[in-house]
């Protein structure tokens, strides 16, 4: 089965290809801050769910979005013509790396695209790149939560590959301790409960759940609801429809296959124990990672501070995880004569038995707003 196809049906129920939800997203963009008539650069976009949902912050702003996924970009095509956005977003069908940079975007972001450069701190050399001197970088990436002794079946060997070695070499991954889950705590989700429609601040955005109709704040900017069908016209707010959720390729944003921590790919088996658990092997992909202090101290030790981070919570992964494996399988079982129906529903299962079994509860992901420090 293609390659980007499954990354396309697996994105088809989630707005953006990384464990954050929509809420977040605007809240990240709010933290930015970029004035109205921003340039913005989205490297790796998928379907450029990050780079439309800024426009709606920056009216009067312009983006340009890459990706290799001809599939991806065919949707964010269609999501921005949708949306209004057709004649203000560039996309661009190439290999990010290759995206020439000419150093004046206001804000750069590259969230869960990491492994098109090699990890956490080539992305911050390559896309810093493109950022002006006042711009913001805003990069999304896995992190090691759990320490190795608590990894399941930390002594087998390879089952979870990560091909991505991720952000840093640091020789082994840092424990946290129970008290250090995070830069933010719970009340920094900036999730918004069932049945709630308020804003979260006055001109801010409004944090719309699932269950919500599309309420909108004060300030009337975007909705972002999986449960939305389209745009939400009232005070001028935009909505992501949950049909906007992108493949994203390998040369681009993060894809459905082991830089999502749970390898999906036609020829990786599901390598499990007696005990039906994945194997994490501290020799494998993961020890390539670091803890979130170890994340943060990169992004310092390349010239970048942090002005502000959200560290995805459990509710997050689970509504990421989920949708992925549930829409390969779904669409398995709606389209039972294609031929690569049984593909997909094997991909779902291999990626739904890593994470229930491997990764959930080890693996965290940030998504970082940077500046640099001089």
């Amino acid at each position: 089965m293609d390659h980007q196809r499954v990354n396309a049906i697996a994105r088809s129920h989630h707005p953006i290809g990384a464990p954050i939800s929509g809420v977040t997203v605007n809240k990240v963009l709010r933290r930015a801050a970029r004035r109205a008539n921003a340039r913005i650069l989205e490297l790796g976009c998928g379907q450029a769910a990050w780079a439309m949902q800024a426009l709606a912050h920056c009216p009067d702003g312009h983006a340009d979005a890459v990706d290799l996924n001809p599939y991806a970009l065919e949707r964010a095509e269609a999501a921005a013509a949708l949306r209004d956005l057709a004649d203000r977003l560039t996309l661009h069908e190439r290999d990010a790396r290759t995206y020439v940079p000419d150093g004046d975007y206001d804000l750069v972001l590259c969230v869960g695209a990491t492994r098109a450069f090699g990890g956490f701190a080539g992305t911050l050399a390559a896309a810093g790149r493109h950022v002006n001197a006042h711009g913001v970088l805003i990069v999304g990436e896995r992190f090691v939560e759990a320490p190795p002794s608590e990894w399941p079946n930390s002594a087998d060997a390879g089952a979870l590959h990560f091909s991505d070695a991720g952000a840093l070499d640091r020789g082994k991954a840092r424990a946290l301790g129970s008290g250090e889950a995070g830069l933010l705590d719970s009340s920094d989700a900036g999730a918004v409960a069932a049945g709630d429609a308020g804003s979260l601040g006055s001109g801010d955005a409004v944090a719309v759940d699932a269950g919500d109709g599309g309420g909108l704040g004060a300030g009337g900017a975007e909705a972002f609801d999986s449960g939305d069908a389209g745009p939400v016209d009232a005070g001028g707010a935009e909505a992501f429809d949950s049909g906007d959720a992108g493949a994203v390729d390998a040369g681009g944003a993060e894809a459905f296959d082991s830089s999502d921590a749970g390898a999906v790919d036609a020829g990786d088996g599901e390598a499990l124990d007696a005990g039906g658990a994945a194997a994490l092997d501290s020799g494998d992909g993961l020890a390539g990672l670091t803890d979130l202090p170890g994340l943060v101290d990169a992004a310092t030790a390349a010239g970048w501070q942090p002005i502000y981070a959200h560290v995805s919570d459990p509710a997050e992964w689970d509504d990421y995880e989920w949708s992925c494996t549930g829409s390969l399988l779904e669409w398995a079982l709606d389209n039972p004569g294609h031929p690569d129906a049984p593909e997909a529903a094997r991909a779902a299962r291999e990626r739904r038995n890593r994470w229930l079994r491997g990764y959930r509860g080890v693996l965290g992901f940030a998504t970082l707003v940077l500046r640099r420090a001089s």
